[in-house]
């Protein structure tokens, strides 16, 4: 539990006042990004790789080892995820549409169209654009 003396020291902020009015500092990149970033660099490193069938030596880049090792557990191990990743990379991500507004019709581009339609109105053509 905490004192008095601790309480009187909690001073809650003013509206639209800030506990940090700097900000985050700009030359920090967040996690992702310094991740993302060393992953970039090292998937460009090259290493030689003794062939087992053949037995030379070939020079290859950690991508195309990190591309053999995905192909290597969808198709060989039946990997679900590792299949999913492949299908994702040629195909995208699945898209789901839901359509809760228009019950499949196109929704007209002009405002009034809009709202006519909500409140169920006609727009007259022929009386200067007054509804009935």
């Amino acid at each position: 539990m905490r004192t008095e003396k601790q309480l009187a020291n909690l001073i809650p902020y003013k509206p639209g006042q800030t506990g940090n009015p700097k900000g985050r500092p700009k030359d920090i990149p967040n996690a992702k990004k310094r991740i993302t970033n060393e992953l970039r660099k090292s998937l460009d490193e090259i290493h030689e790789v003794v062939d087992e069938k053949t037995g030379e030596v070939k020079l290859v880049s950690e991508f195309s080892l990190l591309i053999k090792k995905i192909k290597l557990m969808a198709i060989n191990q039946g990997n679900e995820q590792m299949i999913k990743l492949i299908w994702n990379y040629f195909d995208g991500m699945p898209q789901e549409f839901l359509d809760v507004t228009s019950g499949g019709e196109t929704l007209p581009k002009n405002i009034e169209d809009i709202i006519d339609k909500v409140y169920g109105r006609k727009h007259r053509e022929d009386s200067g654009g007054s509804k009935e």
